[in-house]
């Protein structure tokens, strides 16, 4: 319970820093009222069955909209951002993602991380996401900037590698593939 008086603190200051507007604090469920095993746990259907558990999952798309279809091949001359996207099924109340991507060359080119809250009442920030729960668990989606980075300023075409790494969670790393090519 500590934790999450602490992230809602950290949510609703950051809120207050990064807006004029003073908004009042969230309030949180009693906590008598639930189980801190509960916190995080996947999203349940309305007809209250119990969901299947997902296999975890990596996606990468051009765009947020076109994650539900990923695709594999991009070019980086014409891409501002890549968008990844962690399946998982059950997650804490704060998790954080490193993402490690691997050049066609087999060296580490870069590595980048985002924190993410399964808390519904947060406000995303550029250090805090929100988690988005589907059907059977948590989707965590985000950016990675591409235009006007190091991927363009040392374009290298080829196969890469991308593995998720998902801190204060269950599930393990993830691993795909992507091709990427650098034509104007």
């Amino acid at each position: 319970m500590q934790a999450r008086e602490f992230l809602l603190s950290v949510v609703v200051f950051s809120s207050a820093c990064h807006s004029h507007a003073v908004t009042p604090a969230p309030s949180l469920p009693d906590p008598a009222s639930s189980a801190p095993s509960d916190l995080g746990a996947a999203p349940t259907p309305s007809d209250g069955a119990i969901a299947p558990s997902p296999a975890p999952r990596l996606s990468l798309s051009d765009s947020d909209a076109g994650l539900v279809t990923p695709v594999t091949n991009f070019n980086f001359a014409r891409l501002r951002d890549l968008w990844v996207e962690v399946d998982v099924g059950q997650l804490p109340a704060t998790a954080t993602v490193e993402l490690t991507f691997v050049a066609p060359d087999g060296s580490v080119f870069r590595k980048t991380h985002a924190s993410f809250t399964t808390l519904p009442t947060a406000v995303p920030t550029r250090e805090l996401l929100v988690a988005r729960p589907t059907s059977s668990g948590w989707a965590l989606v985000m950016p990675v900037a591409v235009g006007g980075t190091s991927f363009m300023r040392l374009p290298l075409p080829g196969k890469w590698q991308l593995t998720a790494h998902v801190i204060g969670g269950t599930t393990p790393d993830l691993t795909t593939t992507f091709d990427a090519v650098v034509q104007r």
